[in-house]
């Protein structure tokens, strides 16, 4: 040993276990970057009871409670979409606005936006854009209430469209 230097083989075993650590870490944090670009599920549990309300300049224009079959639509859709959500911590200006109960007593709230959706639950707040084919599906599944006044219509905007551009009386 000269000099206070180990030995080359100390070196070189040295150098082998500094690289295969590397490897380890390198292939671990790859594994966590696909995980998290990947999306997660979203766990959506059976809906008992729901309310849809329409949003106008951030006030309520209408809350109506849901049907049996509107509830079992809403379930199934949640179903075929699960995966592919991914967490956010972004707020959103509501404009048709689900308030689920589940059967294990949690509580959902669903923005369906124009473009995307956003489920905020005990988990967390997860959004996912979707196509326009598949947020007509929820969109029809929810308008269906709000028929009840049929002045008032989902325009492709994402916003709700009224035959007057009068403000509402206060409540």
């Amino acid at each position: 040993m000269l000099l206070g230097f180990p030995p080359r083989c100390a070196l070189r075993r040295r150098l082998r276990q500094t690289l295969a650590i590397m490897r380890a870490v390198s292939r671990t944090t790859v594994i966590c970057v696909l995980l998290v670009l990947a999306g997660c599920k979203l766990a959506f549990p059976q809906v008992t009871s729901a309310t849809v309300e329409r949003y106008q300049s951030g006030g309520t224009l209408q809350a109506v409670p849901l049907n049996s079959d509107q509830i079992h639509a809403l379930s199934d859709w949640f179903s075929q979409h699960g995966s592919g959500w991914s967490s956010t911590v972004a707020t959103y200006v509501p404009t048709l606005i689900v308030r689920a109960k589940h059967a294990n007593g949690d509580i959902s709230e669903i923005n369906v936006l124009s473009g995307m959706v956003v489920v905020n639950n005990h988990s967390g707040q997860f959004q996912q854009h979707f196509s326009q084919t598949d947020l007509a599906a929820i969109r029809s599944i929810l308008e269906d209430p709000l028929m009840a006044n049929p002045a008032l219509k989902f325009a492709p905007s994402g916003r709700w469209d009224a035959p007057s551009a009068r403000p509402l009386a206060p409540r």
